[in-house]
This record gives C-alpha cells, sequence and structure tokens, in this order.
C-alpha cells in the first residue's frame, strides 16, 4: 500500500510500505477520506519528535472485523489502550490512559494510508444521511463539543473565541448553536463573513458589495454558476449591513470587539502563545479560559500569574471530545462543515495538499483515497 511518511522536520514523501500488521482484537480499515489539521502540519514540522504516518480525521470502510463492521462506513476515535481489556472497564475513558497509543500522532501510524487499524471499541458506524465530507470532521466537531461537556455554559452565556482556523470556527458554531452570544476574533475576512452566516459575532468587517440601481453581474457573465455565487455574496453583503445597524444602534462598533468588552469565556484556539495574553486580557474576573492550543516548550507564552490570582481565573485545557454527540449533530444538519473546505486533492497529491493546508488563511484540506 501506499502511505504519506514523516522522516524528520520538513521532510515528508508518499511512498509504499508494507499494510500494517492486524494486532489481535482490531480492524482493518481501507482510508475513503482524511482531513489535514494543524496538529499534522506542527508534526510535519518536527512537534514532538514525529516520524512516521500522520493523520487521525478520517472517514474509512472497515475489510476485517467483527461481523456487525465490516462493509460499513467508519470514523474512530483515536486514543486506544495498550490493553484493550481495560475497554470493559466500567466508565473507562482511553482519552486520559497513560499507556495508550494516539492515531497519527503518537505510537500508530494514522490515516494518510490506504489502510490502518483501531479496535472496534474506537469504532462509530457513519449513517447514510452523512455525506464522507461531514464524516471526515466528526473529530474536530467532537473536540469543539468537549468544551460543553467540560464546564457548565448556560445558554446566552457571552463567549469569546479568538483565533478564526478551522477549529475556532467549529467553537464558534457550536457555542452559537448551544444559545451563546457568540464573538469571534480573528484577522481572515473570508472566514469572519463565514462565522456571521452562523449567528457570530465578529470584530472584522468583511468588504460588502456595493449596491447599485443596475442588476449586477458576475464578470459579466450569464453562466447560471457564476449568477449563483453572485447571489450568495448579496446575501452575505445584505448580513452584514444588517450586522452593522444592529452594531450602530446599541452603540458599538461593528468592525471590532472593544478592549473594555470582558467575557465570561473566552476559547484561546489560535495555535500561537499571543492568543494566551489576549485570553487573559479579555477574560472576565472569575470568568474561565479554555485553552485549546498547545506550544512547543520554546515558545511557551508569558504567565501573567498575578492577573490570574487576583482576578481567579479558571484555565481549563480541552483536547478530544466524544464522536456520538457529534455524530448526531451531523445527522440532524444541526452544524455546517462542508463551508470549511477549500480544497480536495487526491492521496496521489497528498504532499501538494500539505503545502495548501499550511498557507495562511487556508481551512481545511481533504485527501481523497482511492476505491479499496
Amino acid at each position: 500500500m501506499h502511505a504519506l511518511t514523516i522522516t524528520g522536520p520538513g521532510r515528508m514523501e508518499r511512498r509504499e510500505v508494507p499494510p500494517p500488521a492486524l494486532p489481535p482484537g482490531e480492524c482493518r480499515i481501507a482510508v475513503r477520506l482524511a482531513g489535514i489539521c494543524r496538529t499534522d502540519l506542527e508534526l510535519a514540522k518536527g512537534y514532538m519528535g514525529f516520524t512516521g504516518i500522520p493523520g487521525h480525521e478520517f472517514v474509512g470502510t472497515v475489510l476485517e472485523g467483527p461481523e456487525n463492521l465490516q462493509g460499513r462506513r467508519v470514523v474512530g476515535e483515536i486514543n486506544v489502550p495498550r490493553d484493550l481489556r481495560r475497554f470493559s472497564t466500567p466508565g473507562y475513558d482511553a482519552r486520559h490512559e497513560p499507556e495508550r497509543t494516539v492515531l497519527g500522532i503518537l505510537h500508530r501510524p494514522g490515516a494518510f494510508a490506504e489502510q490502518l487499524t483501531l479496535p472496534p471499541e474506537c469504532l462509530y458506524a457513519v449513517p447514510d444521511s452523512i455525506h464522507d465530507e461531514e464524516a471526515v470532521f466528526v473529530e474536530p466537531l467532537a473536540a469543539a463539543l468537549q468544551i460543553l461537556e467540560q464546564i457548565h455554559v448556560p445558554p446566552g452565556e457571552k463567549a469569546l473565541v479568538i483565533g478564526d482556523g478551522k477549529l475556532g470556527l467549529l467553537i464558534a458554531q457550536v457555542l452559537a448553536r448551544h444559545g451563546c452570544r457568540t464573538f469571534l476574533h480573528g484577522h481572515h475576512e473570508k472566514k469572519l463573513a463565514l462565522a456571521r452566516r452562523w449567528g457570530v459575532n465578529t470584530n472584522i468587517s468583511w468588504a460588502t458589495i456595493e449596491h447599485t440601481t443596475e442588476e449586477p453581474t458576475l464578470v459579466d457573465s450569464d453562466d447560471p454558476e457564476d449568477q449563483e455565487i453572485l447571489r450568495g455574496l448579496m446575501e452575505l453583503a445584505e448580513e452584514e449591513e444588517a450586522f452593522h445597524d444592529r452594531e450602530r444602534a446599541a452603540g458599538r462598533d461593528p468592525h471590532r470587539i472593544h478592549p473594555s468588552d470582558k467575557f465570561p469565556l473566552v476559547v484561546e484556539a489560535t495555535g500561537s502563545p499571543a492568543g494566551f495574553a489576549s485570553a487573559l486580557a479579555w477574560v472576565q474576573p472569575r470568568g474561565t479560559i479554555v485553552l485549546k492550543s498547545t506550544y512547543a516548550p520554546e515558545a511557551l507564552p508569558a504567565l501573567d500569574a498575578a492577573k490570574i490570582v487576583v482576578d481567579e481565573v479558571r484555565i481549563v485545557g480541552s483536547r478530544c471530545g466524544r464522536f456520538a454527540p457529534a455524530l448526531r449533530l451531523l445527522a440532524q444538519g444541526a452544524v455546517d462543515v462542508r463551508a470549511l473546505i477549500d480544497h480536495r486533492v487526491s492521496f496521489e497529491r497528498v504532499v501538494e495538499g500539505f503545502e495548501l493546508a499550511a498557507r495562511k488563511g487556508v481551512l481545511k484540506v481533504l485527501v481523497q483515497f482511492p476505491a479499496p
């Protein structure tokens, strides 16, 4: 089979490798579609000294395993105990098992390969109503939902998400759907405009289309597809204008969050040490910062311990979530994940896909695998 292999910082290639051996009690899965996330990009740059096959966001088809799973489309939780008998312990949670492997991250080959293995306890059958391009988002959507599992967030809570990357946009959408008055702080106008479609307040205005008395056209084209794109852009412009009107009526500048604003809940999802300082600046006394970013030891953020202690700020680390709630939301059509897809590449072009995903402002890049 073929797999993408990282051999050192900045070094990767698609090469032929032996199919993975099937450990006792595990399933063999043919990967159908995989997503490139920020963790994959960091591993490719040398994070954790990683070498091997990365990838943990996937949807695949079970080739070997229990009869009830054979031939089924599945997604898989990424944390696996070394002793699979631990799964039978009531209330067991592999996410914090000290002796665990982590798909595509720690001691377990990942999803940028034509095949992978996982125990059936980690697998979830994908309902027919969920498209592959939605199912591949289950892992990051579960990570966004994990915030609501970890802390009590009452509907109507004022919340700020810092970072308009893929995870930040998912978190903002989840919080807005939960009923929070959600704000997103970021720097990419295309992404902020997308967030506003989900009812999220943003700090930077997306350039609006000027209204004219004549019926506008897109590049003077009569193509129905072009006209459909134009209608979508005009709808965004109208939403933007309505948003600005509401903010001005309330005496606020619609273009930004004011430094004086304070939030009971701040989610830091920038991946940058500077994001933590922003989170501390915007959290209110006795508020909560949920930390989704991880930082390399040489790039740790400055820690204002005095502010944390004096303002009694709670800091919560947040990582993997449960897949079942994420699958339910996707089956209900309650979240929009396909809008986050920027590029689709074949597995033959997976290295190019990583290069695309590393570009500033790019959202999700998906890698399509050949049929087994």
